[in-house]
């Protein structure tokens, strides 16, 4: 049985990123108005990179280890059973923003990886019997499930901050207009 739930599934990714791009609208118009003496790149790039979304970076070399005494229910002779098993798990340090452990990548597979996010940690584990070799092929394929889901999410997130620039300039272009528009009305009134 694996430790933790099941991440990257709660909501798409796509969904959060389109919210994001949704709102760029209103952080321009809230930054031209709080700095009105900024220049338009100056703009851009504040509001580009406040918006920007980093992905995360999970250090794969620099886990720790725990195994532990546990209860294991397993089946045996058709029937569950509890037993004297271990806990095996393996916690790796991030960076990023942990509600993307929730959010779904559109490529993805079937199988997802399982583990506690907790602070700064992501720890993945599973309860079995105290057999070596599949503990660790499990935990590997758990990791290797992670580093994939990771991989994925970090080709979508860098599309997005690749078109954020552009996209931000345009609003910023929009904006000026408009303001410039309102200007012209109050000067024919």
């Amino acid at each position: 049985m694996y430790l933790g739930k099941a991440l990257f599934r709660d909501r798409p990714l796509s969904s959060f990123l389109s919210q994001r791009e949704g709102s760029l609208g209103g952080a321009v118009e809230q930054h031209m108005n709080r700095n009105p003496g900024l220049s338009d790149e100056e703009i851009v790039t504040y509001v580009a990179e406040q918006m920007k979304v980093t992905p995360l970076q999970i250090d794969f070399a620099n886990f720790t280890k725990d195994v532990q005494e546990a209860k294991v229910r397993v089946e045996d002779y058709r029937r569950d059973t509890l037993i004297d098993g271990v806990r095996a798990s393996r916690s790796y340090p991030f960076t990023g923003d942990t509600t993307l452990f929730q959010l779904m990548p559109s490529t993805h597979s079937s199988v997802l990886p399982y583990g506690v996010v907790s602070g700064k940690t992501v720890t993945m584990g599973i309860e079995g019997r105290k057999d070596l070799d599949m503990l660790k092929r499990e935990l590997e394929n758990l990791e290797k499930t992670l580093r994939s889901y990771v991989d994925f999410q970090r080709g979508e997130i860098e599309q997005f901050n690749a078109r954020l620039t552009a996209t931000v300039d345009n609003l910023v272009k929009q904006r000026r207009k408009h303001q410039a528009e309102i200007a012209g009305l109050r000067d024919a009134l």
